[in-house]
C-alpha cells in the first residue's frame, strides 16, 4: 500500500540526486538547464555545447559565421554548366547497329536495326497468347 509508494518515490528522489551530482560533477548541469549554452565556462575548462547549440551544425563552435552564399549566383552558375552539357549531348547522333540479334530465353530469335549492340527481351510475338490466337486470360 502506502508503505510500497513511498519506498518508491524514495528510489526516484535517490535516483535524482545522484543524477544531479553526476551532472555537477561533469559540468554538464548549467548545459542541460542553460540550453543554449549561455553560461559562461570557468577559466581553464572546456566549454560545453548545450543541447539546442548541438544541434546547429557538426563543425558549431562559439564565435563561427555561417557561410553566406548567393543562391542566385550559384543557380545561375549550375544552369550555364547544365545547358552547356546538353548542347554537347543534343549535337550527337546515336550510333546505330545494323541486323541486331534479339535474344529470347537464350536464343536468337529475329534480327533488327536499333541503338544498341543486342536486345534481350522478355516476351516477343511469337511467345505471347494474344499473337499465338489463344484465347482467355493472359
Amino acid at each position: 500500500g502506502s508503505s510500497s509508494r513511498s519506498s518508491a518515490l524514495r528510489v526516484l528522489l535517490a535516483a535524482g540526486a545522484i543524477w544531479a551530482l553526476v551532472a555537477l560533477t561533469r559540468g554538464t548541469f548549467e548545459a542541460f538547464v542553460a540550453g543554449s549554452g549561455a553560461a559562461a565556462p570557468a577559466a581553464g575548462t572546456v566549454a560545453r555545447r548545450g543541447l539546442v547549440t548541438r544541434e546547429a551544425g557538426r563543425n558549431w563552435r562559439p564565435g563561427n559565421v555561417p557561410k553566406k552564399v548567393d543562391f542566385a549566383a550559384v543557380a545561375a552558375k549550375a544552369a550555364k554548366e547544365k545547358k552547356k552539357g546538353n548542347e554537347e549531348e543534343l549535337n550527337k547522333d546515336p550510333e546505330i547497329f545494323q541486323n541486331v540479334p534479339v535474344i529470347f530465353n537464350g536464343k536468337k530469335v529475329t534480327e533488327i536495326n536499333g541503338t544498341l549492340s543486342e536486345y534481350k527481351v522478355d516476351i516477343w510475338s511469337g511467345a505471347h497468347p494474344v499473337w499465338q490466337g489463344k484465347k482467355g486470360k493472359v
